[in-house]
Formats: structure tokens, sequence, C-alpha cells
């Protein structure tokens, strides 16, 4: 990346870079280049997520009901039977 491109990334992000922007530049060069080297890999064949096969151990899928419900959400607030969480 050159120094004229980082210098619109820096001001249009607002970062306040002082003394460091030389650094910065460089290791973001550096990063820039191992996803050069991650691009030319060869990737045709099947993804690999994981280089040993694995096999899933899954539990079986058995729906329970709890006599209890009133007592389970004793503690919680409710609005028509729905958890109320904390809004975000």
């Amino acid at each position: 990346m050159d120094r004229v491109s980082f210098e619109k990334i820096v001001e249009a992000c607002r970062l306040p870079l002082e003394d460091d922007s030389e650094k910065i530049l460089s290791d973001l060069n550096e990063i820039l280049e191992v996803f050069d080297k991650i691009d030319k890999c060869n990737v045709a064949d099947e993804p690999a997520f994981h280089p040993v096969g694995i096999p899933q151990k899954l539990r079986e899928d058995i729906p329970k009901t709890f006599d209890n419900v009133d007592k389970l959400l004793e503690n919680t607030s409710t609005y028509r039977f729905y958890v109320v969480g904390p809004k975000i």
C-alpha cells in the first residue's frame, strides 16, 4: 500500500496517528503480503477444515417436557410467556 492510500484511510477513519504511522504502514504492508501469498494457494480441491478426519459424536435429539415451568421462570422477567432479556 502506498503512502497516499494509507493517509486517505487514516483520514477517513479519523485515526489519531502521530509518530506511529510509519510503523503501522510497514506492518500493514507485511500483512498484505501474507494475504497475497494466501491468495496464490491452490484451493481447487475439497476444503480441509481439519487435517485429520474427525468423526462427529452427536447426541440424540429427544425433546423434554418440564412439569415445573413456573418454578423455572420464577426469577426471570417474562412477557407473554417469552423470557425478556436486556436491551442492547
